[in-house]
């Protein structure tokens, strides 16, 4: 005997009347199965259990019908299954259908979320004032954050009362074309303020204005200007070289030249002036006598020289930073001229000033016949004075 088994789609399988199928051809259980090749005989089988296992690969088994299922596994014509869960997308290879139905608990993770625009019909109805949010009405201030770049913004119009402070003021901050009218109320309080501080262009009329319509300014006792230059109630110096404001110095001046000018008497001429301020110290005078000498042989000054010339052609009196008298060729520190035929040579104070010409050797002098180098002339012809110190 043979048995024809149909499979849901109406194909019919083959199968041995002592076994439960083959490899190849693996049936599935509970289809109708009609027994042929006996003539006489039709038999129609309802259910047939096969319990063969399904071997592991791709099996084709058919449709399968939602009544063929145990009733305990079925509602109406839906599978019973356990509470879903959703799991986490492990990778850009997972996915989920394109429509999901259901009720749904979404939190946002931490960072950047860009959940698009809300709208304001989304929020609960406590937080809402028709088409606006509501704020915390007993709120005394608000915190206005710092920009941090160039895309932070603020609405163009605020309101409100605001208490600003300004620190750590610019380096360099510049005020250009203040104009004429402006004023300030109330009081402005700029700590940190820079030690730079310029306003260009300022009206002109501004240092006209009257004493009613200017600011005051105080100025502090231990400021810059006041340790400096000082104020007027600072006390005179005690010595030259105090380090104090410029105002006690210049009352130290003051009382020295009063004093000065109080022992010379009111009857002072300018020469006895001349005399009190030129240093001490002594007068060399050669009349024909020499056409050169040593006067020191350390350190000094020459402070006054007169020469004249009896000589028919020019001569030069010079002056030697050394200890010796000059020689031939020695070359002068200073060489003036002094003109024929008795010419007079005068030079004081008004010429080599008050200190003199300072020679760090010595001191020595010459009658010459040469400008740059020494080359002695006749004695005769000279009458020489130094004052020198």
């Amino acid at each position: 005997m043979t048995l024809k088994i149909k499979d849901a789609d109406g194909q019919i399988k083959h199968v041995a009347t002592t076994g439960t199928g083959t490899l190849d051809d693996p049936i599935k259980t509970q289809q109708t199965v009609e027994v042929t090749a006996m003539p006489s005989m039709a038999v129609t089988v309802d259910e047939v259990t096969i319990g063969a296992a399904l071997p592991a690969g791709n099996n084709n088994i058919g449709n399968i019908d939602i009544a063929s299922l145990p009733v305990a596994m079925v509602t109406g014509d839906r599978l019973k299954v356990d509470t879903p869960a959703i799991r986490a997308l492990a990778s850009s290879t997972d996915s989920v259908a394109a429509t999901q139905s259901g009720t749904w608990t979404v939190g946002l993770t931490s960072g950047s979320n860009n959940i698009g625009d809300v709208d304001i019909a989304s929020f609960p109805s406590a937080m809402v004032a028709t088409d606006k949010l509501k704020v915390e009405a007993t709120a005394t201030e608000f915190d206005i954050r710092d920009l941090s770049s160039a895309s932070d913004s603020v609405a163009s119009v605020q309101s409100g009362i605001w208490n600003v402070a300004v620190n750590n003021f610019p380096a360099s901050f510049q005020v250009s074309n203040l104009p004429a009218t402006q004023t300030v109320a109330g009081s402005v309080n700029v700590s940190n303020f820079p030690s730079d501080f310029q306003i260009s262009n300022l009206p002109t009329t501004l240092g006209a204005k009257t004493a009613a319509a200017s600011l005051p300014v105080t100025l502090s006792t231990d400021g810059a200007f006041a340790t400096n230059f000082g104020l007027q109630a600072d006390a005179v110096a005690t010595s030259d070289t105090d380090a104090v404001s410029f105002l006690s110095l210049f009352k130290r001046l003051l009382q020295r030249v009063t004093t000065l000018i109080g022992s010379v008497g009111l009857d002072l001429t300018l020469q006895s002036i001349r005399d009190r301020l030129m240093p001490a110290g002594t007068t060399a005078a050669y009349i024909g006598t020499s056409a050169g000498a040593n006067l020191k042989t350390s350190a000094g000054s020459i402070h006054a020289i007169t020469c004249s010339n009896n000589n028919s052609s020019i001569r030069y009196f010079q002056i030697f930073n050394q200890t010796t008298s000059p020689v031939l060729n020695d070359v002068p520190v200073r060489s003036f001229p002094v003109y024929a035929n008795d010419g007079l040579l005068i030079i004081g104070q008004d010429v080599i000033g008050g200190s003199g010409i300072s020679l760090n050797t010595g001191i020595a002098w010459g009658f010459s016949t040469t400008r740059l180098t020494y080359t002695a002339g006749t004695a005769a012809d000279c009458i020489a004075t130094v004052r020198w110190a």
